[in-house]
């Protein structure tokens, strides 16, 4: 793994709550990895503003090997996705799953997610990774510095991440889950 570096992956909408990340990166010893499809936008541009002490690295349309390579080199994934942006406007479904949190864990990379969502269904807090408020600037910089700080504790959240991958999300444990559920009904 590379010291102090974390990752944010996915699209760059308000409600994914990049601004928030960004802010919190600023006064660690850390550099933030953002993994997007999204190229040449306003958005970027804005949230490129938003990094005043130079700890922001974009990267756009990764391929699967390369995305591999992010998750398996960081400290930390994290999916700080809110209800309320930093505009000030209100998402009521801001993230329903969190895939680049299972992605992660399967890497065997801790996360960070935000009590939103499905999100706190997925990360056992304490154990594959943290859960923070949404928009809780000092709660992500606290749980960042936490894993960039302590190297095993990466490592232990790391592999319990990937257990609960899986045991609980391939393929075939979804299968066999939903049949126990249409047996239980019919």
């Amino acid at each position: 793994r590379e010291t102090g570096k974390v990752l944010f992956v996915g699209r760059l909408a308000a409600h994914k709550g990049c601004e928030f990340l960004i802010e919190a990166v600023q006064d660690l010893d850390v550099k933030l990895s953002i993994v997007s499809p999204e190229k040449d936008s306003d958005r970027v541009r804005f949230l490129k503003t938003l990094d005043k002490n130079g700890k922001v690295n974009f990267n756009f349309g990764l391929c699967d090997k390369e995305l591999v390579h992010e998750y398996c080199t960081s400290n930390v994934t994290i999916l700080p996705s809110v209800y309320l942006d930093y505009f000030g406007n209100y998402h009521p479904i801001p993230e329903l799953l969190g895939l680049t949190l299972l992605e992660s864990m399967a890497c065997e990379t801790p996360v960070i997610c935000t009590n939103v969502g499905g999100m706190p269904e997925i990360v056992k807090d304490g154990k594959t990774g943290f859960i923070v408020n949404p928009g809780d600037v000092n709660g992500l910089r606290d749980s960042i510095e936490y894993f960039v700080s302590n190297p095993k504790e990466v490592d232990f959240f790391g592999k319990s991440g990937r257990a609960e991958v899986m045991k609980s999300y391939t393929w075939d444990s979804i299968v066999k889950h939903c049949l126990s559920v249409y047996e239980e009904f019919c």
